[in-house]
């Protein structure tokens, strides 16, 4: 999928400004904080709205033929729900139904449910779920008919630990062979299952690369020192500190510099959250 200058305006606000991003196969992050475009360039490529000006197309579709990108696009909302008195195979029976699948949904169904591994909840109905596995049946409509273009937003917001790491191992399956967009503000998630990732900032792209090349960017950037209560709360006055722990009466800190600091610090690798950090602080 290849996205030209995509912009977007609300009134006065510059949700979008000429947004030019290529999605390939795999897994590709949209990282950014709340108001940096990353939901709004959602809305834009599953349809919901238009952008105000510039591009999008995928292998020959122009996205002016909404019914045939809405074809291939398979969509999970950050806030999904369906009616509480179905079931998961009523569902998303509901659901191929509204995607156009005459013949040959029972076999849609089974293999979505199967594919998140909802089998043996298949007749349950849905007020009876958990919230992972309301997330699970989430992408399991997504999915429904095979699309090319999988978009997920937030995906793992509000999940429990085990959910987040089953959810991520399913989001990288699903990258295999197909192209999946991840919006997220959530750093650890873009880590675990990412293969390229965009950095969004007041929406403008800031950076696109792997999660490697990125926090390799960050190389002398990041420090760290064990300093005393007071002398923590000085360095927080002055420089963007990324991690603070309790030791032995003092703090040992991770901070953001672009230049040798004062106090005694030695360079630390960069994490992907601090490089992220360093990048939007620039």
């Amino acid at each position: 999928m290849k996205i030209h200058d995509v912009s977007k305006n609300y009134r006065k606000v510059r949700a979008l400004d000429k947004v030019n991003i290529t999605f390939g196969e795999g897994v590709h992050g949209l990282l950014g904080e709340n108001g940096a475009g990353k939901t709004t360039l959602m809305r834009i490529i599953t349809t919901v709205i238009e952008q105000d000006s510039g591009t999008i197309e995928h292998n020959g579709v122009s996205w002016n033929d909404k019914e045939d990108v809405r074809r291939m696009i398979g969509y999970l909302p950050q806030k999904f729900s369906m009616y509480k008195q179905l079931t998961v195979r009523e569902s998303l029976r509901h659901v191929a139904i509204l995607k156009g699948m005459e013949k040959g949904w029972k076999l849609a169904v089974d293999n979505a449910i199967g594919s998140v591994n909802l089998e043996e909840k298949a007749d349950s109905r849905i007020g009876e779920l958990s919230g992972g596995m309301v997330r699970r049946l989430g992408i399991a409509q997504a999915v429904l008919g095979n699309p090319e273009i999988i978009v997920v937003d937030e995906p793992t917001a509000g999940l429990d630990p085990e959910e987040r790491m089953r959810f991520r191992l399913l989001l990288r399956q699903l990258g295999v062979g197909k192209t999946v967009i991840l919006s997220t503000h959530i750093v650890d998630d873009v880590e675990a299952v990412c293969d390229n990732l965009t950095i969004l900032h007041k929406g403008k792209v800031v950076i696109t690369g792997t999660p490697k090349e990125i926090k390799s960017m960050a190389g002398g950037k990041i420090w760290k020192a064990s300093v005393s209560r007071d002398d923590c709360m000085k360095l927080a006055e002055n420089k963007l500190i990324t991690d603070q722990k309790i030791e032995d009466g003092g703090y040992d800190v991770r901070f953001v510099s672009d230049n040798t600091p004062d106090i005694k610090a030695v360079p630390a690798e960069p994490r992907l959250e601090e490089a992220y950090m360093w990048l939007i602080k620039r």
